[in-house]
């Protein structure tokens, strides 16, 4: 039962009396072929999959999605419009025809007791509106809006999918303003040259967790182009091989393709040029 070792694996959830609206195995199944365009066979691999890919926190707030405190039966849920999850947020009911949906998942067994409540059996999985998987560091510069200029090299540069590799990475990430400060012609020939594209850019990125917290006590930082960049602090202001971050500890999340582990990455700092 793929439900087990999710649960098993959160953080303990107590309910002293609750219903829960639960999927089946194949529900899971479908949800994590949706999700990363895979299938899988076995329930751990399963479980892997969908935990790497959305994240322990992530995935806790989908399973408490489906539980409601206080004991609900099959006759009360057709009375209701909508039930408050321990997640927090509420559960849309409706009747159709005879059939309950809860948030447009039909219910196909109502009223399997339990020794601590009851069990409605769904065959889908439910998802909070806000409980999607955290984005990769390419994918949140990409949401952004203001790194079109860096999105644009990285692909041209074939960095993308490092960025979207395993990390944990670090990007001091210069936004379009900071790009713009560079004289047309540079950035042009910068552009034609994948090399030199790569050495510049891979300079703009380190290798692990580096937050703004312990930037400030850091004099310099090995970056993947092998060099080191400086770091100083002067005035309150934070200084990346001489440009200013402006906004720090934008989180994202690294995937690592091949085993689904996850691994934090931050698009940590915003910098006010490029260096």
């Amino acid at each position: 039962m793929i439900l087990k070792p999710s649960i098993r694996r959160m953080r303990t959830i107590v309910v002293v009396t609750g219903s829960a609206f639960l999927p089946p195995d194949f529900a899971f199944r479908d949800f994590v072929r949706q999700l990363t365009g895979k299938s899988y066979a076995s329930e751990k691999d399963v479980f892997n999959a969908l935990v790497g890919r959305a994240g322990v926190d992530t995935i806790e707030k989908v399973l408490l999605y489906h539980v409601v405190p206080g004991r609900v039966t099959a006759a009360d849920v057709v009375k209701l419009t909508s039930a408050k999850t321990a997640e927090g947020r509420s559960l849309g009911i409706k009747v159709v025809n005879g059939s309950v949906f809860v948030d447009g998942a039909q219910v196909t067994t109502p009223d399997v007791e339990a020794t601590n409540g009851v069990i409605h059996v769904i065959d889908s999985v439910l998802i909070p509106k806000e409980a999607t998987a955290p984005k990769t560091i390419v994918q949140t510069a990409v949401a952004a809006g203001s790194f079109k200029t860096l999105a644009s090299l990285l692909k041209k540069a074939g960095l993308v999918g490092t960025l979207q590799g395993k990390g944990p990475f670090t990007v001091f990430a210069p936004t379009d303003a900071a790009f713009a400060k560079l004289p047309k012609a540079t950035l042009a020939a910068l552009a034609k040259n994948k090399a030199k594209l790569r050495s510049v850019l891979l300079y703009h990125v380190v290798k692990g967790n580096v937050s703004a917290a312990k930037v400030v006590t850091l004099r310099s930082a090995k970056t993947l182009n092998g060099k080191a960049v400086s770091i100083r602090v002067n005035g309150g202001n934070v200084l990346v091989g001489g440009a200013r971050v402006t906004t720090a500890d934008v989180k994202a999340r690294q995937l690592d393709h091949s085993s689904f582990d996850a691994s934090f990455g931050m698009l940590d700092i915003y910098t006010d040029r490029s260096y």
